[in-house]
């Protein structure tokens, strides 16, 4: 891992009325930010986290 991304602050602040949406954003400039680094996708590759 180079990097990581979190959002902290007040709750109404930051989820306001569209939490689905919040984490949308947050999934999509990850995936972004990962592009930048040089990260490609493997068609097919699953994640093993265990």
């Amino acid at each position: 891992m180079r990097a990581a991304l979190s959002i902290s602050g007040v709750r109404e602040a930051i989820l306001g009325t569209d939490p689905a949406g919040l984490r949308e954003r947050l999934v999509e400039a990850g995936q972004e930010i990962s592009r930048t680094l040089g990260w490609k996708a493997v068609t097919g590759a699953v994640a093993d986290f265990s």
